[in-house]
């Protein structure tokens, strides 16, 4: 399971999980299954960004808010009772225990926005503009996050260069500062999820400590939360949570210039190792999540001001690659945290883990085991998979980790195999002699792998890199960078250090004549999306630069390479757009160019740029891809429908049902889906046969394999 927020009901007998896409699903849990989810009560598919706040109420309903300030109040069983928008962005939210509010904070145009939402009634109260007089909003996305104190009292902690916590009383319209000592924080650091957690009950906050670094009476260093007074904001006592030795520490941490800018960015990393911190509801105990060597919570008792307990996940973190779509979210992969009201259940990390940790009197550690999880492969626990594809209607590609596997779809047998450090394939195309496989990859680089002798060769871009468009024929294959124009690679001069001769070619934008490399080079777009089509004797890619749209009838230009033999032709077809400014999505589809923005869907002819057809998604995140061969596109909704779409008409049916899957891959009419629990299952969607299950698993020696399940 990979929820981003957990939420528990007050009996403990409920969890609630909402993912990244927006779905919630409901399950019942209890100690039996050790705070596993077990039983689905129902799924809720009501929003369309990432969840960032949810709630189950002592009377049975359902809070929850997202990024991008929508909220919903539904029953337990999922039925809508009340929704609303707030219509803010870049959202942090919280509502009061029994369930009556909610308080939002954050960005406008015109500052910092605190609100309160009566749910009953959907009234909306701002807090007083003095509240937040002077706070320059560019600073603070995702940086203000409130802190329900009862119905009327929210307090909000706002994280500027130097941080603030403001108790807002939103029925007397009354603020307070509470004077905290902040450390002044870099630049860089400052678009970020505020770590604190507050209990009324005992009127203590707990927050990162202002210098995370502190040194205990036994000369260890370790990283520090701080426990201070609400009503005041003086200063407590400090929770230790990680012991770390001398020669693991930056040495400008211990001996540099506390004032220096080098100083302040070396701190700042280092405190991003405290992630989350949670306090029971009865204000007891408070779990804090951090960035170990995996994912783990520490327990810290707030009465008798002792440790109790640590969990550690058995699932080792997959290392991260950078990658254009998500530089700047927040990574969740230590953030995670959710605790029953009791503390008798907690979940964390992703993929989660779940437990029911019993600390007795004397500190105890619990490590979960890697198979926690278990499957119906042996007891072995799925191993995290980056990305599945077919490249054939007989083979598939396997990306997990740094591996990369090619497998047999009728019966799972990996053919080959091959390994190199920090591999995130984007996608991949196989040659006509189906000797070699073209892989797109994150990163600058993309990668040939020949089937004959294995060799894997490594082509660097000019630019960040895209995925690969196709081949021209056994010998010549197209890439596409990151940033818009084409790159063709003849594998007879192909080198291991790059291919010097290969480059952009004819790179427009908006019709505009062609750009130098070095122009090239200089150049920012904003977003690039292309395809490769083929047409009669010859190949032609069709790219969209940049962002399109904006009101009815908005011209935009299609930049069009052709391939005929050895020669390549470069030119713009131009086209028109009804819809918001927005990034697209360009796919081939026969003769036929398919664009998609967040909902609208554009069908065009491809030589000409006639428009053909348009319709509508039902959601944003309704998955939408094609099948080149059978001229044909699909739709796999959020009611896990896949549906079969006549892009002339929109005619669609639906042709089988299949929940929590992630993405698609299709080839005549073998189909793969890759599932969220990190399975594939392929199928020939004609008849409906499943054709193999399979799973990354752990093999001999730790080694990662593909074995079949089921």
């Amino acid at each position: 399971m990979n929820a981003i927020q957990i939420a528990y009901s007050p009996d403990e007998t409920i969890v609630a999980l909402g993912h990244k896409q927006g779905r919630i699903d409901l399950h019942e849990v209890s100690k039996k299954s050790k705070g596993k989810p077990e039983k689905s009560i129902c799924t809720i598919n009501r929003h369309e960004e990432a969840i960032v706040h949810l709630r189950i109420t002592s009377d049975g309903h359902v809070i929850s808010v997202d990024e991008d300030g929508k909220w919903a109040y539904h029953s337990i069983s999922g039925e809508l009772v009340r929704k609303g928008k707030s219509k803010m962005s870049c959202v942090l939210a919280h509502s009061d225990v029994k369930g009556k509010v909610i308080y939002m904070g954050s960005v406008t145009d015109d500052g910092v926005e605190l609100v309160k939402i009566d749910i009953s009634s959907g009234n909306k109260v701002h807090a007083p503009k003095e509240a937040t007089h002077g706070i320059e909003p560019e600073f603070v996305d995702w940086g203000c996050r409130p802190i329900a104190l009862d119905e009327n009292r929210a307090a909000f902690y706002i994280q500027l260069a130097t941080q603030q916590l403001i108790i807002v009383d939103f029925e007397k319209q009354t603020f307070e500062t509470i004077p905290l000592k902040y450390r002044q924080l870099t630049p860089e650091n400052l678009v970020s999820d505020p770590i604190i957690d507050i209990s009324t009950t005992l009127d203590i906050g707990v927050r990162l400590d202002d210098h995370p670094l502190q040194k205990n009476e036994d000369g260890d260093y370790q990283l520090s939360a701080e426990v201070f007074r609400l009503s005041t904001g003086e200063r407590q006592y400090s929770i230790p949570c990680d012991a770390i030795p001398k020669d693991h520490v930056d040495p400008v941490l211990i001996d540099g210039d506390q004032g220096s800018e080098e100083y302040r960015e070396v701190r700042d990393n280092f405190a991003k190792r405290l992630t989350n911190i949670r306090i029971e509801e009865n204000g007891k105990r408070v779990w804090l999540s951090a960035r170990f060597h995996k994912p783990g919570v520490l327990c810290f008792d707030l009465e008798a001001k002792k440790h109790v307990g640590m969990v550690f996940s058995g699932n080792e973190p997959e290392p991260k690659t950078f990658n254009l779509d998500n530089a700047f979210e927040l990574d969740q992969t230590f953030k995670v945290l959710g605790v029953s009201p009791s503390g008798s259940y907690i979940g964390f990390g992703l993929p989660n883990n779940w437990a029911n940790p019993d600390f007795g009197d004397t500190f105890k550690v619990i490590e979960l085991e890697s198979d926690q999880k278990r499957s119906k492969n042996g007891g072995k626990q799925p191993q995290h998979m980056k990305k599945a594809f077919l490249v054939s209607d007989e083979w598939a590609v396997v990306n997990s980790g740094s591996e990369c596997f090619l497998i047999d779809i009728h019966t799972g047998e990996t053919l080959k195999h091959f390994r190199t450090e920090y591999l995130t394939i984007k996608n991949g195309a196989l040659s006509p002699d189906k000797k070699h496989i073209a892989l797109g990859c994150e990163g600058e680089c993309g990668f040939l792998w020949n089937l004959e002798s294995g060799e894997v060769s490594e082509l660097y871009y000019l630019t960040i890199g895209g995925p690969v468009l196709g081949w021209l024929d056994d010998k010549r294959v197209v890439f596409t960078s990151g940033q818009g124009g084409i790159i063709e690679v003849d594998i007879k001069l192909f080198k291991e250090e790059g291919y010097e001769d290969s480059g952009h070619y004819g790179l427009k934008l908006d019709g505009d004549d062609e750009l130098e490399d070095h122009e090239i080079m200089e150049m920012q777009v904003d977003a690039s999306t292309s395809d490769m089509f083929s047409l009669e004797d010859k190949s032609m890619v069709l790219e969209i630069l940049g962002y399109i749209g904006g009101g009815v009838g908005e011209k935009f230009w299609f930049n069009k390479y052709v391939f005929k033999g050895s020669k390549i032709k470069t030119g713009s077809i131009k086209a028109k757009w009804d819809g918001s400014y927005e990034p697209v999505d360009l796919m081939a589809c026969g003769n036929k160019a398919i664009v998609k923005g967040e909902k609208n869907v554009f069908v065009y002819e491809a030589k000409t740029g006639e428009r053909l057809n348009h319709f509508v998604l039902d959601k944003k995140q309704d998955q939408f891809f094609v099948n080149m061969e059978k001229n044909k596109a699909y739709i796999y909704t959020d009611m896990s429908s896949l549906c079969e779409l006549d892009v002339e008409n929109s005619n669609r049916k639906t042709i089988l049902d299949m929940p929590r899957v992630k993405g698609f891959s299709i080839t005549k009419n073998i189909l793969l889906a890759q599932k969220e629990d990190h399975t594939i299952e392929v199928m020939d969607v004609g008849s409906g046969k499943s054709l193999v299950k399979a799973a990354v698993v752990k093999g001999k020696e730790n080694s990662l394999v593909v074995e079949k399940i089921g």
